[in-house]
């Protein structure tokens, strides 16, 4: 690169045409001449114009002038000449962005707006897909007709035709999804180095070679393309709707010609069975995503870390990344509260647990500092901010990943962190419940003479979400320095919304109350399939859709049927799930059942935990019931 415009060398880009240069500095001159515009609009006419006088010269040079202009000088003496034919320009290599803007010319956000739509869902795209190295779009002209292609420097190119047909006549969310099926599948190929159809551009051009695998690569492509799509948020009913099917429409507008020599991708109803067929395993394996959330939700945190690692290895998702990380932060959490229980009870962070993939669219002796270094809290605790990172860098809108990062800040006493986080939370979603806990919480602890602005913080958000139990909890102890009386009225509404656990322990013990005694006077809840051994169970079970499992030492099966969903675990019935409850009613729970162990908190409502059910409630509705052991 020169030094004064950061464009390449004379010698560099003469390299470049002939192909001298290494893989790395192909790729590094085809980026620059890819985000160059007037540079490589200076180089391209140029070459044009120097091949059509070549044959009438014995010598030549390109000559391309300004600051931010490439220059190429390619001299060759007259001796040389005497005996030897002129040569001729030749065009950039195939397989790099250059040569297809060379051939078809460059396509820019001014000329189509549809532009910058597209970039902005690779980016979303690259958060979730699994690259070795970025890509870019290089968008070309093509006479309308829709191609992309993954090329060997890097580069996705799409044409103007592939722009228009994936939002011609929908809706741009519509069109962002299949753009996003689109931009998936080639970066499916980029991911395993198949560029096996980049010389198939233009209409009627044979592919240089096809293997017998090809068309397998394609199904490939198409299948992770797709999840990629989903996993980045989109919509894969964009995709296979019926009566619209995407792939069916995209083909009818090829050219006849490419329709039919086309020997490297399988045909469009053959292609719609094998992603439906790919998609339908995927959602075979949802109840390893269902049952991990339903054991983070009864305290088995070590066999959900299993059930969501196995779902992972399918379909590595936001949600799944983030649940992963709260696995880890409630057990840095049980270990710190043995080893100073003092640490724990100063402050309550909100976290929130996500119980919906978007795969169902497819179907103490030591100090405090010490602490802090235990080896057990430190894994755990590292372990849920590196997963809450990797949920969040997947979808910079995912609001959970990012309320619990903070979380895992404030637990280690780096408020200053978790005050960024939580700002750009508050950007996303003005006036969120949890990040305004989180928020007054590391106020306060960073600067305990904010309490005031704190209080104010937390007192909004009480007034917004009266169940709101973490911000009731944090007001308490903060009160403690103003008011001991309206500290202690605060921890008894607590202990009214929240009766069992850690925080619920530090109220009765502040308030000089004992342990609640688990009654027999109030109703409890009867499973429909008996929590036992499996033998027990059997006559029903036997009845049901059965999926076995081993998963390092967990051994088990999921049963279900129209009603139930059942998780089955070294032969005994753990957990069985019911859908829906419309028998429950949201105000007599409290009456009939009492006070839940412990509430957890969601974007989408509530879960009650009791002493062995749970249920879980969205727009003031039974939404469904866990039974457990």
């Amino acid at each position: 690169m020169t030094e004064q415009t950061n464009c390449p060398a004379d010698e560099t880009l003469a390299a470049y045409i002939e192909g001298r240069l290494t893989n790395e500095e192909q790729l590094t001159v085809s980026d620059h001449l890819g985000a160059c515009f007037r540079c490589y609009r200076i180089f391209s006419e140029t070459a044009k114009d120097e091949a059509e006088r070549s044959r009438k010269r014995k010598s030549f040079i390109y000559r391309v002038a300004g600051v931010a202009a490439a220059v190429l000088v390619f001299a060759i003496g007259l001796e040389f000449l005497e005996n030897q034919s002129a040569p001729v320009i030749s065009e950039p290599q195939k397989g790099t962005a250059a040569y297809w803007i060379h051939k078809y010319g460059r396509v820019s956000a001014p000329e189509n707006s549809l532009v910058l739509r597209a970039e902005k869902v690779l980016q979303r795209l690259s958060r979730v897909a699994d690259r070795s190295h970025e890509s870019r779009l290089v968008f070309v002209g093509a006479d309308k007709t829709p191609y992309a292609a993954a090329l060997s420097d890097g580069s996705i190119v799409l044409t103007d035709g592939a722009l228009h047909l994936c939002y011609n006549g929908v809706s741009p969310e519509h069109g962002d999804s299949r753009m996003a099926f689109v931009l998936g599948h080639e970066l499916v190929h980029l991911r395993n180095r198949n560029f096996f159809h980049e010389a198939a551009f233009a209409a009627g051009e044979e592919p240089a070679s096809v293997d017998g695998r090809s068309r397998e690569k394609e199904r490939e492509a198409d299948a992770y393309g797709l999840i990629y799509a989903t996993m980045a948020g989109f919509d894969p009913d964009a995709v296979l709707e019926t009566g619209n099917n995407f792939i069916q429409y995209w083909v009818s507008h090829l050219p006849q010609q490419q329709v039919y020599n086309d020997r490297a991708h399988p045909g469009p109803r053959d292609r719609v069975s094998s992603i439906s067929s790919h998609l339908k395993h995927v959602a075979n394996q949802l109840n390893y995503f269902h049952f991990g959330v339903t054991l983070y939700q009864i305290g088995r945190y070590e066999d959900a870390i299993i059930l969501l690692n196995r779902f992972a290895k399918e379909f590595p998702s936001r949600e799944v990344f983030n649940n992963l990380g709260l696995c880890h932060y409630q057990l840095a959490l049980q270990r710190l509260a043995v080893c100073d229980p003092a640490l724990v009870e100063q402050a309550y962070p909100a976290t929130s647990i996500d119980t919906e993939s978007l795969a169902v669219r497819f179907r103490s002796a030591a100090g405090p500092t010490q602490c802090l270094e235990n080896e057990s809290f430190r894994g755990h605790i590292q372990n849920a901010e590196l997963l809450f990172r990797r949920a969040s860098e997947m979808d910079t809108a995912y609001l959970p990943s990012r309320i619990n990062l903070s979380s895992t800040r404030i637990m280690k006493h780096d408020y200053s962190a978790a005050n960024e986080i939580l700002d750009e939370a508050l950007k996303a979603k003005p006036g969120d419940s949890f990040a305004l806990n989180n928020k007054a919480l590391a106020l306060y602890l960073s600067d305990p003479d904010q309490v005031d602005s704190s209080l104010s913080i937390l007192k909004n958000v009480c007034r917004s979400d009266p169940g709101f139990a973490p911000a009731i909890y944090n007001s308490a102890v903060m009160l403690r320095k103003k008011d001991l009386k309206d500290s202690r009225e605060t921890m008894r509404i607590f202990l009214q919304l929240e009766s069992r656990g850690i925080y619920a322990d530090v109220a009765r013990k502040e308030l000089r109350l004992a342990a609640p005694v688990s009654a027999g006077i109030y109703a409890e809840m009867p499973s429909p399939i008996p929590l036992s051994e499996v033998n027990a169970a059997q006559q029903i079970l036997q009845q049901m859709d059965m999926v076995p499992f081993s998963l390092e030492n967990l051994n088990g099966a999921f049963y279900e049927n129209s009603a139930n969903k059942v998780l089955v675990l070294e032969d005994f019935v753990e957990v069985v799930e019911t859908s829906g409850g419309s028998h429950l009613e949201i105000a007599s729970l409290q009456s009939r059942f009492g006070t839940p162990k412990r509430i957890l908190f969601t974007q989408l409502g509530r879960i009650h935990v009791y002493s062995n059910f749970a249920v879980e409630i969205r727009d003031d509705q039974v939404h469904h019931i866990v039974h457990f052991e």
